[in-house]
């Protein structure tokens, strides 16, 4: 375990200041996709289960991921890869994400609610995979 729930409570707190305007949003997951432009491809690639506003909820929640783990290793990541990715999402079998990170397996399963109108219900299970593979792939970092 690495990140601390101070981590995440900083990187929230980062976020919400402005959220209810929805320019600060898309600025946000604009620069998260410039940063890392493959966690932008994976969770496009989801558009038409996930939906448009679906996509940039995930991406909202993968840059709040990203930057509390880069703040609980005191560095900038390196952008994600592919290939990055695809290990993590073969590890999926392995223990749940609870068991290695509580404080972002956490933060999702409180910030994405099942009856959600952009990311609950049937997608819900869809963005907590997605986000699931995001997270050791960053993870997988350290």
């Amino acid at each position: 375990m690495i990140v601390k729930e101070h981590h995440v409570a900083v990187v929230v707190k980062e976020i919400s200041s402005g959220a209810e305007d929805p320019q600060h949003v898309a600025s946000l997951v604009g620069l998260f996709m410039q940063i890392q432009p493959t966690v932008g491809h994976y969770v496009s690639a989801h558009a038409n289960e996930l939906g448009l506003e679906g996509v940039v909820l995930t991406l909202l929640h993968a840059s709040v991921i990203a930057r509390a783990v880069e703040l609980s290793n005191g560095r900038r990541l390196r952008p994600v890869r592919f290939e990055d990715l695809d290990v993590a999402a073969r590890a999926g079998s392995g223990p749940p994400l609870s068991d290695e990170e509580p404080e972002l397996a956490g933060y999702l399963e409180g910030n994405i609610a099942a009856d959600d109108a952009t990311i609950g219900g049937a997608r819900r299970e869809l963005a907590m995979r997605v986000l699931s593979v995001i997270a050791r792939a960053i993870l997988d970092q350290r």
